[in-house]
């Protein structure tokens, strides 16, 4: 069998010779019909002068950047099982397998929608039969990936996976679904929590077949692991892990943290007025101010004592070339009043004195100027006992003076003093005040060593602990964190001597004893111990009594003293029978005001600045709070 092969279809034109059959890959051709039509290009593929072109029959070698153009066709044929196209693109005649065609102008879109009962669903947008949808297809929500205009028709193919190959349905008329732009956010790790509203979808802006859980009630407060974020229309949607389900829950119904309540049976009016009858509130607001104390309540030894050696008696209140005298620290003279001179060191006062039976003067700065409280006496704020008290000394008190106004002593006091009501309020109301106070200290933070070992890089000897303080936080449940804040505050910033290690061993009588060069070959198992949280370690014996404290409970490793204050706290606090949960709580106990973890109204808001800052530099921490309600 031979086959006469033409470069033309004719038997006389364009011909070249004959072939056997068997040396020729050959298929049917047959004329289908010369009716016009319209279609686009799809992408893909090559054009060519005939059809079922070879590589010398190549117009376009790639219609790639032709998607979507118009082809207008005036031939169709069949060769073998595959249509070919003869038609017009971009001016030349050409011919395209009608699989590298499509009868519409498609598009990859991302969109998503829902169809009613009476949608028509097409199984090719270019055909006139359909079903419609009915119940069996009207309550999934869909997705649409893409979409073909046809006849200046937009329809939409449906699908039940976000793809255009895979889970389809057909094709919709976007006249007929109620479709959102569908976008991709982030794929990022998050945490949140359930409000407990609203359900759960298998699908983001599911429907009635897409539901997982019809009522997330039952889920309020529990922990949502979301690893994909989209928005559909102007809605956000996550998707995580519920209880082992992957699910869809929309954005309005989480939360970034779980926040509860306390609630207390007080007004806010009688909790402070009991904070400020029973709970001492302290504030170093005023430390830079002098106090005042009646006249009447001092007693003043006849002689004061110079503290300066070279200290010049001058024969007036001011400087300049007026020495009478000049004479070593220790010094007695007596002091007749004071006055006001030229400012030295920020101060005015001058005291106007008797020495060697002459009326000299000398700053006051340089006299240590003290008196002795006759009787146990209130300390005021101004010359005035209607101001504010801030403190009360015993009878035998040693005062300083720095002056005198009215009736009244000017003394130098500490830097601790009552706080007045207003300065209470500032800190105790929650309104005021960062909600961090209100973090729920029993619940973890729920992040890697190496994410805690951010915060404490040059934090001395605390540097690289982060997994310390997890495993202290776990065992004891306290929040790692707050632990974290916590040490550094008191060991400032894991420099201390309790922080970095002081000797301590036992003495003959077995008790626990600070180790010196003198009594070290007299003492018995001398270990080196931390104190991380200042624990036992009382003003008058900070390193003593903290480093005896350590060394009873075995902190002889910076991790023990970490994981052994985790415990202390959260015994003595965060788990104990008032539930101290928080650092407003440590702070502010409205059921008894004798537990209390300070007296000064700002220690809160210290830990809370230091703790908001922290997390702020943790990767998508859990952040639980608890605030208090008052009636």
């Amino acid at each position: 069998l031979y086959y006469l092969i033409s470069l033309k279809p004719s038997a006389t034109d364009g011909v070249v010779g004959w072939v056997k059959a068997t040396e020729v890959e050959s298929r049917e051709h047959t004329k289908v019909d010369t009716t016009s039509k319209t279609f686009y290009v799809a992408g893909g593929g090559k054009s060519y002068t005939e059809a079922w072109g070879s590589e010398n029959n190549i117009v376009h070698s790639d219609l790639t950047n032709l998607t979507g153009k118009l082809f207008t066709v005036n031939l169709t044929e069949r060769v073998g099982s595959a249509i070919w196209h003869r038609g017009v693109l971009e001016g030349k005649v050409v011919w395209i397998s009608e699989e590298n065609l499509t009868k519409g102008l498609e598009q990859a879109i991302s969109r998503m929608g829902h169809i009613s009962y009476n949608t028509k669903i097409f199984q090719d947008y270019a055909s006139t039969e359909y079903i419609e949808a009915g119940s069996a297809n009207n309550q999934n929500v869909y997705y649409v990936e893409k979409q073909a205009t046809y006849k200046n028709e937009v329809y939409y193919l449906i699908s039940l996976q976000p793809s255009s190959s895979l889970g389809v349905v057909g094709w919709v008329k976007a006249t007929e679904m109620n479709d959102r732009e569908r976008v991709q956010v982030d794929s990022l790790w998050k945490k949140f929590y359930i409000k407990g509203q609203d359900k759960s979808f298998s699908d983001a802006w599911g429907s009635r077949n897409n539901i997982v859980h019809d009522n997330l009630a039952d889920y309020q407060g529990m922990l949502f692991a979301v690893h994909l974020t989209e928005q559909i229309g102007n809605d956000i949607w996550y998707r995580g892990i519920l209880e082992g389900k992957t699910v869809w829950i929309k954005g309005e119904y989480v939360m970034e943290s779980m926040s509860t309540t306390t609630q207390y049976n007080l007004t806010y009016t009688e909790a402070l007025d009991r904070q400020m009858t029973y709970g001492s509130p302290q504030t170093d607001k005023y430390r830079n101010l002098n106090a005042f104390v009646p006249n009447s309540v001092i007693s003043l030894p006849e002689l004061q004592t110079i503290n300066t050696n070279g200290t010049n008696l001058r024969k007036a209140p001011q400087f300049g070339d007026n020495v009478e005298t000049s004479v070593s620290s220790g010094t007695k003279v007596k002091v007749l009043r004071s006055i006001t001179g030229p400012v030295y060191a920020n101060n005015s006062v001058w005291y106007e004195i008797e020495y060697n039976s002459k009326v000299l003067y000398v700053h006051s700065s340089l006299v240590n100027y003290v008196g002795v409280m006759k009787e146990r006496n209130n300390i005021y704020a101004s010359a005035t006992t209607t101001s504010h008290v801030y403190a009360t000394l015993a009878a035998g008190t040693q005062v300083t003076i720095k002056g005198t106004a009215n009736e009244f002593y000017e003394i130098t006091y500490g830097t601790w003093r009552n706080a007045t009501r207003t300065d209470a309020d500032e800190y105790m109301n929650p309104d005021k005040n960062d909600k961090f106070q209100h973090l729920m200290l029993s619940s973890s933070v729920g992040v890697s060593a190496n994410e805690l070992n951010k915060v404490l890089v040059g934090k001395g000897i605390l540097a690289n602990t982060g997994q310390a303080f997890i495993d202290g936080g776990r065992l004891h449940s306290v929040n790692e964190v707050y632990l974290i804040s916590h040490a550094l505050l008191e060991t400032g910033q894991g420099t201390s001597k309790l922080a970095t290690g002081i000797e301590v061993g036992l003495n003959t009588s077995g008790i626990p004893t600070l180790v010196t060069i003198a009594n070290r070959s007299t003492l018995l198992s001398i270990k080196t111990v931390y104190n991380m949280f200042g624990i036992q370690a009382f003003d008058h014996c900070a390193e003593e009594c903290g480093a005896k404290h350590a060394y009873t409970q075995g902190w002889d490793t910076p991790e023990k003293a970490i994981i052994g204050g985790a415990k202390f706290i959260g015994d003595q606090y965060i788990h104990n029978q008032y539930k101290q949960n928080t650092i407003y709580k440590m702070r502010w106990n409205h059921v008894v005001t004798y537990k209390q973890y300070a007296t000064d109204i700002g220690w809160a808001a210290k830990q809370t600045a230091n703790i908001r800052k922290f997390y702020e530099q943790l990767d998508n921490p859990i952040l639980n709070f608890d605030t208090p309600k008052f009636k």
